[in-house]
């Protein structure tokens, strides 16, 4: 008998007009999506042994401090751990400067050339969901809408296996070929980037985008992502579109979202047509 090659459900499913099983993903599948990197270049690792020893020198010595000095000893304290948010807002004010400054990631690439279709590569667009049934409609009808040719396109919708309401709300929907439901082993801690480092296990494209639950892309948002990093691939690996949320005015909180969101995340970068969110 000649040798004969078997192809993945995922690959016969479309020729057979029959929809792909879920697929469960056990924690070997996604450790094994980072085989042969560099420990620090992943979180196998929670402390490194100098950040531990960082951590229990830093709660001594305020706890020295405070014994030592009193209220004056638990002041610089409370500076001292000021100091890390100050920074990061110092990084966002460098990154906002960045986005604006002549030259930056910005303006210039507004009118980035979109890929024809022939020039599309495959996309994995995964989507990590953790009780969350009730926006899996919404989410489907706008992952179906993305226009990329489906052929050149798949999309994994993420589920934990102790997460039955969301796999079954999943379940219930008609989805087209190029979408399918994963569900990773029950594991600590139940996160988004534990669940999308098992999924990577199962991606096959050639560039990664990672949706939340709530999001509703543009229509043309991967075309336009694609544009942008193949305009300087040297310098660029990764890009992140503008944010908005369509539910501003629903209460306080979400009003001071969207207030502050557009600017946080991606400032200065409209050649990537925002996402809405809800808030």
């Amino acid at each position: 008998m000649p040798p004969q090659t078997l192809s993945p459900p995922a690959d016969i499913a479309p020729v057979l007009d029959v929809p792909v099983p879920p697929r469960a993903c056990s924690p070997a599948e996604g450790r094994g999506a980072f085989r042969g990197l560099p420990r620090e270049l992943s979180a196998q690792d929670l402390l490194w042994p100098w950040q531990a020893a960082v951590l229990l020198l830093g709660a001594a010595a305020g706890l020295l401090l405070f014994m030592l000095a009193g209220a004056a000893g638990l002041g610089v304290l409370m500076v001292l751990l000021a100091l890390p948010f100050g920074f990061g807002a110092a990084i966002r004010l460098l990154a906002l400067w960045h986005g604006l400054a002549p030259g930056g990631y910005g303006r210039e690439w507004a009118e980035a050339t979109l890929p024809s279709d022939h020039e599309l590569p495959r996309y994995s667009v995964l989507v990590p969901l953790y009780r969350e049934a009730h926006v899996v409609p919404g989410l489907v009808a706008a992952l179906g809408d993305l226009d990329y040719p489906p052929e050149r396109l798949e999309i994994l919708l993420v589920t934990e296996e102790v997460d039955l309401d969301t796999q079954a709300a999943i379940a219930d929907e008609k989805l087209p070929m190029h979408m399918r439901m994963v569900v990773i082993d029950d594991g600590q801690p139940r996160t988004k980037p534990r669940a999308v480092n098992h999924a990577l296990g199962q991606a096959t494209g050639e560039y990664v985008v990672v949706y939340d639950a709530e999001d509703q892309p543009d229509r043309d948002q991967l075309r336009r992502a694609l544009a942008v990093l193949r305009s300087d691939p040297a310098r660029m690996g990764c890009v992140q579109a503008a944010l908005n949320t369509y539910n501003p005015n629903d209460s306080w909180l979400t009003h001071g979202i969207m207030a502050q969101t557009p600017l946080e995340v991606n400032p200065g970068c409209p050649y990537i047509p925002g996402h809405e969110r809800e808030g």
